[in-house]
């Protein structure tokens, strides 16, 4: 498929990395947008919008998707990733997209079945339990009160939504008649349930056959099927990544989830967890942070253990401006970003928007090469607060 064909967009960075990740391998390669710049680096690489649009107020996330999508030709696909706990302006951004792209109606197939995120019944489970009664009910920045997707959905968004079960993805004739009993309905949104694998490649082989432009919004999961059902060739083999010359690992986790905070702990082992409360000792926990890291020592930045109601925003700026300046005390050879706010923010204070996607570790996790800029050559991992188990960093990075 012309890379051309396909838009992808994401509403945070983590997510942008997860579904480029998915992907591969792409013929050209992958590169993630990390924030929206005029500079793109050579070659025909397919490119992953990131519109860091999950925590934007409903206009702005809306706004910020219509122009990452864009003009988009006839035959191209749209592939939404969304956040499969359901975070952000769901309904509104997919509003924009569909209108963006000129669509007539669009399919949202969230679930990740491999690593226990299913759809059953219109509702979104983790693990088989329903994501509001997750610790996401606690999301310090966008808590979930319902587990429904077309509850979701409804919210910012005038269409009319329909629910395509098990049921009917399975069936032997295909999602169609399921599909026209909606549109006959007055439906333009579906919300397609899935448990495996299997399930979304069914789904989706049926999708491919819908009208085009086609718009498909979910995660990795729907990334991967999407890149089978395509057929997408390998292309030529990866040349080996050229690294920098740095040493020592950095890990910053903004990241408040409970997991994301064993993890800050588990890695950093018996060296101390710097925690970032505000940017006050930015340039004093950086002095520290050299030392440490020009030694090829692990350094890790850490939220505080308790976050008062309404601090997690101004937490996000100053773990940003902490981790910039230690980067330009000292250029370390792995960055680990663990958040997408949190890693959006410390790419974007230290000017770096291109990330070349290479490999997955570990589910959920994504590693590249920072593209350009004082960090040309660095490997950069990143990952969402919330998944892996408590040794996921530590074994990814090696420490």
């Amino acid at each position: 498929m012309d890379a051309g064909a396909l838009r992808v967009v994401a509403d945070d960075l983590t997510g942008a990395c997860d579904i480029a990740a998915a992907l591969l391998p792409w013929p050209g390669g992958i590169l993630v947008e990390a924030y929206a710049t005029r500079v793109a680096p050579p070659g025909h690489a397919l490119r992953v919008r990131n519109t860091q649009s999950r925590t934007l107020p409903e206009a702005g996330a809306r706004t910020a998707v219509e122009r990452a999508v864009g003009t988009v030709g006839r035959d191209a696909i749209v592939l939404k990733k969304i956040d499969t706990a359901l975070r952000g302006h769901l309904g509104a951004e997919l509003d924009a997209a569909v209108a963006a792209a000129g669509a007539a109606e669009a399919f949202v197939l969230p679930a990740i079945p491999r690593v226990g995120r299913t759809t059953v019944g219109g509702v979104q489970r983790i693990d088989g339990v329903p994501v509001h009664e997750t610790t996401f009910a606690r999301d310090p920045l966008h808590p979930i009160r319902d587990s429904s997707v077309a509850a979701h959905l409804t919210r910012g968004c005038g269409r009319r939504v329909a629910s395509l079960s098990l049921a009917d993805v399975r069936s032997e004739r295909g999602l169609g008649p399921a599909v026209d009993r909606g549109r006959g309905a007055g439906c333009s949104l579906f919300v397609c349930d899935a448990e495996s694998d299997d399930d979304l490649e069914r789904a989706v082989g049926a999708l491919l056959a819908r009208p085009r432009p086609l718009v498909v919004v979910g995660s990795l999961g729907l990334g991967v099927a999407l890149r089978r059902r395509l057929g997408v060739p390998a292309g030529e083999p990866q040349r080996e990544t050229r690294r920098g010359g740095g040493t020592g690992r950095l890990v910053v986790v903004g990241s408040t989830h409970p997991m994301a905070r064993q993890q800050a702990r588990v890695v950093a082992g018996d060296r101390a967890v710097l925690e970032v409360d505000d940017a006050t000792h930015a340039d004093e926990i950086a002095v520290r942070a050299e030392a440490a890291l020009r030694g090829g020592g692990t350094v890790v930045l850490a939220t505080p253990a308790v976050v008062a109601a309404g601090a997690a925003r101004g937490l996000l700026e100053a773990m940003a401006r902490t981790a910039a300046a230690c980067l330009r005390r000292h250029v370390p050879a792995v960055l680990a970003l663990v958040g997408g706010e949190t890693a959006f923010g410390v790419l974007q204070a230290a000017e770096q928007p291109w990330i070349r996607i290479e490999a997955t570790p570990a589910p959920l996790v994504v590693a590249g090469t920072l593209l350009g800029g004082t960090l040309d050559g660095v490997l950069l991992v990143t990952k969402g607060g919330s998944s892996g188990a408590p040794d996921t960093l530590r074994c990814v990075l090696g420490t």
